[in-house]
């Protein structure tokens, strides 16, 4: 009885040991089961998603990336960056955080010259033992799929203007009706949000967004409905 009992709790150990003990954050939000869908504006060439990655253990973790970009369309990339150093290996060096603490300087940034749907696949590895902590397929797709369903016509559309901004800016947007609890969301390098405005739907509109309290630098914009970004651009604060 006493074997039977020493051979369970040593299965448990490594059944507890090999739960997963990271999670990975997009927008603030946990990324649940391992798909993240981002969907594209063609006017853009570039799109730069932060993906934060939280350590739940009361250990330190050290860990990499590794990417598998054979699903990328081509023509199109995907670099993946650590604090605002971008890479063209598809694995990374460790990183080191801190027990439950989070890691916000990793960033993908997908180069696109045309609207051909790709596929990227991220691991995050425990570098000590190779344990796979988290596996994440990154769907890039054209806004077209979002907006198929809009019976009024109104096409999504977002732009600042002055930009750069010195101390506001006038942010021009249009959303669909079909979708629900829209938002301005402004992030700074980081990917931390800094400002965060209600939007209406179904028709075009504008706001004033008041920028004298941000540092000069870099910043991203996006539409936010139904959970999940729209549309992101960029935007210049220079006083």
């Amino acid at each position: 009885m006493k074997k039977i009992y020493l051979f369970l709790v040593a299965v448990l150990g490594i059944f507890m040991a090999s739960a997963q003990s990271i999670d990975l954050l997009y927008h603030d939000d946990v990324i649940e089961g391992n798909e993240l869908a981002i969907t594209l504006d063609m006017d853009q060439p570039m799109r730069i998603d932060y993906i934060h990655i939280q350590n739940k253990a009361n250990t330190e973790l050290n860990f990499r990336v590794e990417m598998d970009k054979s699903g990328v369309s081509e023509g199109n990339d995907v670099m993946m960056c650590f604090n605002g150093t971008c890479m063209t290996e598809t694995v990374s060096t460790p990183v080191l955080i801190d027990p439950e603490e989070t890691y916000e300087g990793f960033d993908l940034q997908y180069l696109y010259a045309n609207g051909v749907t790709s596929t990227v696949v991220v691991k995050f590895i425990d570098h000590n033992t190779n344990e796979v902590l988290k596996t994440l397929n990154v769907i890039y797709q054209v806004q077209s799929s979002l907006t198929s369903q809009n019976s009024k016509n109104v096409k999504l559309s977002l732009n600042a203007q002055p930009n750069p901004a010195m101390s506001a800016t006038n942010v021009a947007y249009s959303i669909p009706a079909n979708f629900r609890n829209a938002k301005l969301v402004v992030r700074n390098s980081l990917g931390s949000t800094v400002k965060e405005v209600n939007l209406k739907v179904g028709s075009a509109s504008k706001v004033s967004l008041n920028v004298s309290d941000l540092v000069n630098g870099v910043y991203f914009y996006s539409i936010t409905a139904d959970g999940r970004p729209l549309v992101t651009k960029k935007l210049i604060v220079k006083h």
